[in-house]
């Protein structure tokens, strides 16, 4: 596996990255975005551009109040991350549908070679699969890394302004019917900054 993070106003190192895709564009291809850019026609224009130059990409990202790139903080920049995985490695597809099937069938030595989850919606573990994922490593004694990725929860509670440091997070509420009500009555009484 490959791994190349650049800043997208480094001309040179963008022109690296996509000559390295072209090479290796029969490999599976992942391209992570991390900008604080808001103005979503300019997002779409920087996505126009990353799917044209990057084609065998899968493409995901965020946007955020700062990028992190070879242990640096860069405000108002764009930070690119191009992942190209060996031709022998595997993707297997694990969501909430699957997931406890999933862990049910796994053996420990599954994780002899590095394995790595991916979420392209947000944090794995919180409101989005990857809980039980850890749970079985903690359970079994397999040592993990987590590598924090976007998380609209806490970004909610930082772009809320309120003051109070202490938040509570109930998750997903029910879609319908009394338990959503209760939900929402939870939330409002708490006592609490609630994100839902």
């Amino acid at each position: 596996m490959k791994h190349i993070s650049f800043s997208l106003s480094d001309k040179k190192e963008y022109k690296k990255a996509v000559k390295k895709s072209i090479a290796k564009s029969h490999r599976s291809q992942l391209i992570q975005i991390f900008t604080s850019q808001t103005n979503k026609r300019k997002i779409k224009t920087l996505l126009q551009k990353i799917n044209k130059d990057f084609p065998s990409a899968l493409v995901i990202g965020t946007t955020t109040a700062g990028e992190i790139s070879h242990a640096k903080m860069y405000d108002n920049s764009t930070i690119i991350s191009l992942t190209i995985f060996k031709e022998t490695q595997e993707f297997i597809s694990l969501h909430s549908h699957n997931e406890k099937h999933f862990i049910e069938k796994l053996s420990p030595d599954f994780f002899d070679s590095n394995v790595v989850y991916a979420s392209d919606a947000g944090m794995p573990g919180v409101s989005d699969p990857g809980a039980i994922l850890v749970s079985y490593c903690i359970k079994n004694g397999l040592e993990y890394d987590i590598l924090p990725g976007a998380n609209a929860v806490l970004s909610a509670f930082v772009a809320s302004g309120f003051v109070k440091t202490q938040m509570l997070f109930l998750g997903f509420l029910d879609h319908k019917g009394s338990s959503r009500n209760a939900g929402l009555l939870k939330a409002l009484y708490s006592g609490y900054t609630t994100v839902l």
